[in-house]
């Protein structure tokens, strides 16, 4: 999770390459941002929400949706407001969460990242 300055698709490709591996399979929503993905060195995927949310191939969104879901909801039920200077470290917060969600007590795996 990363704050974007906008969401023009010359931000996103940006962000995209340096993150993606050339060759990726990307899923997205039919966001016009997304476009230039269709041409580029990228397999892209698209599902139209209008539509359906998942297609008969298996392409969804729904996994980064739970992710940016699960932090509104955190901003708005814990924090209740996010300054721009701090929102990079919320975001860090909150992905790593959700990265370890699966960890029995979270606690213990922080105290032993601190040693």
């Amino acid at each position: 999770m990363q704050v974007a300055k906008d969401v023009q698709g010359t931000t996103l490709a940006k962000f995209i390459r340096e993150h993606a591996e050339a060759g990726s399979e990307m899923h997205t929503d039919e966001f016009s941002g997304y476009f230039w993905l269709d041409g580029s060195e990228y397999t892209h995927k698209a599902v139209k929400h209008a539509d359906e949310y998942v297609t008969a191939e298996g392409v969804t969104t729904n996994g980064v949706e739970n992710v940016w879901s699960l932090f509104k909801r955190g901003i708005v039920g814990q924090f209740h407001k996010v300054s721009a200077k701090y929102l990079p470290l919320y975001l860090d917060e909150f992905a790593f969460r959700f990265n370890n969600r699966g960890e029995y007590n979270l606690m213990d795996r922080v105290l032993k990242g601190c040693a």
